[in-house]
Protein backbone atom coordinates (compact mmCIF):
# COMPACT_ATOMS: atom_id res chain seq x y z
CA UNK A 1 0.00 0.00 0.00
CA UNK A 2 1.57 3.50 -0.90
CA UNK A 3 1.01 5.58 1.91
CA UNK A 4 -2.78 4.47 2.50
CA UNK A 5 -3.84 6.39 -0.45
CA UNK A 6 -4.76 3.27 -2.67
CA UNK A 7 -3.50 -0.54 -2.99
CA UNK A 8 -1.62 -1.80 -5.88
CA UNK A 9 0.05 -4.66 -6.95
CA UNK A 10 3.48 -4.40 -7.82
CA UNK A 11 5.94 -6.93 -9.59
CA UNK A 12 7.81 -7.53 -6.26
CA UNK A 13 9.49 -10.60 -6.64
CA UNK A 14 12.36 -10.86 -4.36
CA UNK A 15 12.81 -12.89 -0.81
CA UNK A 16 14.20 -10.02 1.10
CA UNK A 17 13.48 -6.46 2.26
CA UNK A 18 13.29 -3.70 5.15
CA UNK A 19 10.74 -4.50 7.60
CA UNK A 20 8.90 -1.79 8.82
CA UNK A 21 10.30 -1.63 12.20
CA UNK A 22 13.79 -1.62 11.14
CA UNK A 23 13.27 1.96 9.32
CA UNK A 24 14.10 5.10 11.65
CA UNK A 25 13.13 8.18 12.04
CA UNK A 26 15.17 9.71 9.29
CA UNK A 27 13.10 7.95 6.95
CA UNK A 28 9.43 7.54 5.72
CA UNK A 29 7.71 4.62 4.74
CA UNK A 30 6.09 5.27 1.53
CA UNK A 31 4.47 2.03 0.53
CA UNK A 32 4.53 -1.48 2.39
CA UNK A 33 3.34 -5.01 1.61
CA UNK A 34 2.00 -6.73 4.97
CA UNK A 35 5.50 -5.57 7.52
CA UNK A 36 7.72 -5.20 4.41
CA UNK A 37 8.98 -1.80 3.31
CA UNK A 38 8.48 -1.85 -0.82
CA UNK A 39 9.33 1.97 -0.74
CA UNK A 40 10.78 4.64 1.31
CA UNK A 41 12.46 8.44 0.99
CA UNK A 42 14.89 9.88 3.67
CA UNK A 43 13.24 12.99 4.97
CA UNK A 44 15.66 15.54 5.09
CA UNK A 45 17.52 14.59 1.45
CA UNK A 46 16.54 13.72 -1.82
CA UNK A 47 16.76 9.88 -1.92
CA UNK A 48 13.89 7.68 -2.41
CA UNK A 49 14.03 3.71 -2.85
CA UNK A 50 11.53 1.44 -4.06
CA UNK A 51 11.64 -2.14 -4.20
CA UNK A 52 9.60 -2.85 -7.45
CA UNK A 53 10.47 -2.07 -11.59
CA UNK A 54 7.35 0.21 -12.26
CA UNK A 55 9.28 0.19 -15.70
CA UNK A 56 9.24 -3.39 -16.28
CA UNK A 57 5.21 -3.12 -16.58
CA UNK A 58 4.17 -2.96 -20.66
CA UNK A 59 2.50 -0.99 -20.87
CA UNK A 60 3.31 1.17 -17.87
CA UNK A 61 0.08 2.03 -15.16
CA UNK A 62 -1.51 4.88 -14.80
CA UNK A 63 -0.24 4.55 -11.29
CA UNK A 64 3.25 3.84 -11.51
CA UNK A 65 3.28 6.55 -14.02
CA UNK A 66 1.84 8.89 -11.89
CA UNK A 67 4.28 7.85 -8.86
CA UNK A 68 7.61 8.04 -10.94
CA UNK A 69 6.21 11.45 -11.97
CA UNK A 70 5.35 12.81 -8.08
CA UNK A 71 9.09 11.57 -7.57
CA UNK A 72 10.75 13.88 -10.31
CA UNK A 73 8.23 16.58 -9.11
CA UNK A 74 9.66 16.54 -5.64
CA UNK A 75 13.49 16.64 -7.02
Amino acid sequence: QFKGQFDEMVNSSHSYGILKHMVNNKCEVLATSSDVVEAFKIIDKKIWAIMWHPERETPLTAKDIAFIKSIINKL
